[in-house]
C-alpha cells in the first residue's frame, strides 16, 4: 500500500510539475466571466486548455488594466478584446462572439431613436477603455467611468443622456435602481466582433487556441456553451456587410 501511495504521489507531482500556468486577465461580464469561474469565456478556455496539462489562473481586473497586463507581459491571455483595442498581432484568428452593445435612454429620447446620430451633442458615458466614441460619426460629449451602477445613477439624475454597456449587465441592475418607469434599453446600437488576445511571447498558446476553437466551433460545442449561459444566437460571430448582418467571412468558420 505504501508503495502504491508513493507511486500515486509521484504521478501527481509529475503532472503538477508539467502543468503550464496560463495567466488570464479579464473584466467581469454577466454570462461570460465571473469570479466563481462561470461563463462562456471561462468554459471555452477550460475546454481548450484542460487540466492537468494546463493551469489557468484568472485575474479579474478592470478592462483597461487587462489591456496593460497583456501588453506588458504580465498576462498571457486577454479576454473580450475588440480589433481596435490592441494591434492585430495580439489577437486570435477567430472571433469568440459578436458584442451587441445597448444604450439606456430616457423614454423621450428613445421615442425618436434613429441610430447613433440621435445622440449628436448628447452626454454619453461608458466604462473605462471601451472607447465607444470611435463608432460615432457625429459629435458627442463622451466620457468613461469605472462603474456601471454609478453611470446609471447619473442617467437617473439627468446628468447624462445615455449609458452604453452590455444588456445583461444593465438588466442585472435594472430593478434595484428602479429604471423601468422612465428609461428604455435599446439593443444592438453597436455590433463588434470580439477576440481573445495573446501575449507576443505566447505564439504556441495562440496557435493551440486557434486550432482547438476551430474544432469546437465546427462541432457545435461553441454554440452549446453560449446557450448554456443564456447568450442569444445573435452573439455568434457576425460582421456587417452593406448594412446587413452576415456570417463572418473567415476561412474554416461557418454560420
Amino acid at each position: 500500500m505504501k508503495a502504491f501511495l508513493s507511486i500515486m504521489v509521484s504521478f501527481t507531482l509529475t503532472f503538477a510539475a508539467r502543468a503550464e500556468e496560463i495567466i488570464v486577465a479579464t473584466d467581469e461580464w454577466e454570462g461570460y466571466t465571473s469570479k466563481d469561474e462561470r461563463g462562456y469565456y471561462i468554459d471555452l478556455l477550460k475546454a481548450i486548455f484542460p487540466a492537468p496539462a494546463y493551469s489557468l489562473k484568472f485575474e479579474f481586473v478592470p478592462f483597461k488594466r487587462s489591456l496593460l497586463m497583456l501588453k506588458s507581459g504580465k498576462a498571457d491571455i486577454l479576454l473580450g478584446a475588440y480589433p481596435e483595442d490592441v494591434p492585430a498581432v495580439y489577437l486570435a484568428k477567430y472571433p469568440t462572439n459578436t458584442d451587441s452593445i445597448s444604450a439606456v435612454l430616457n423614454k423621450d429620447l428613445a421615442a425618436n431613436w434613429k441610430g447613433l446620430e440621435s445622440l449628436t451633442n448628447k452626454v454619453v458615458v461608458a466604462k473605462n477603455a471601451y472607447a465607444f466614441d470611435r463608432y460615432f460619426k457625429t459629435p458627442i460629449k463622451y466620457s468613461e467611468k469605472n462603474n456601471l451602477n454609478s453611470m446609471l445613477l447619473m442617467l437617473k439624475k439627468g446628468r447624462v443622456d445615455a449609458v452604453l454597456d452590455f444588456k445583461k449587465d444593465i438588466q442585472f441592475l435594472w430593478k434595484s435602481l428602479e429604471l423601468e418607469q422612465n428609461f428604455v434599453i435599446i439593443d444592438g446600437v453597436i455590433l463588434e466582433n470580439v477576440y481573445t488576445g495573446f501575449a507576443l511571447n505566447k505564439s504556441e498558446l495562440k496557435e493551440h487556441y486557434e486550432k482547438a476553437f476551430h474544432n469546437l466551433y465546427e462541432s457545435g460545442e461553441v454554440q452549446k456553451m453560449m446557450l448554456k449561459h443564456k447568450l442569444s444566437d445573435a452573439r455568434a460571430p457576425v460582421i456587417k456587410v452593406d448594412g446587413e448582418t452576415q456570417p463572418p467571412k473567415i476561412d474554416g468558420l461557418k454560420k
